[in-house]
């Protein structure tokens, strides 16, 4: 988490993030589907998404490891478990 957040952070610095409260959706389009347009970088980095426990179904440690396939859940088949910013999951 803390090597993400440096990450975020220097896209941040580097003007390539405006802001950690703008929705994900305006870098990754595709991750506005179900329910997910507002969800900004934020909520992600504070763990206030909804989408801690997210996960495909009968995911296996191959599964979950391949870039291709969780990025695509991500965008496409998860959704949040609460209304982001109202909650932090673990």
């Amino acid at each position: 988490k803390g090597v993400l957040t440096i990450g975020v952070l220097r896209l941040l610095q580097e003007g390539r993030i405006e802001s950690l409260d703008d929705p994900v959706c305006k870098y990754w389009p595709a991750f506005a589907a179900n329910n997910k347009s507002t969800v900004t970088i934020r909520h992600l980095l504070t763990h206030q998404a909804g989408l801690s426990n997210t996960y495909p179904e009968d995911a296996t440690l191959d599964t979950l490891l391949d870039w291709s396939t969780m990025t695509t859940f991500m965008a496409e088949g998860a959704e949040p478990s609460h209304t982001p910013g109202e909650e932090t999951q673990y």
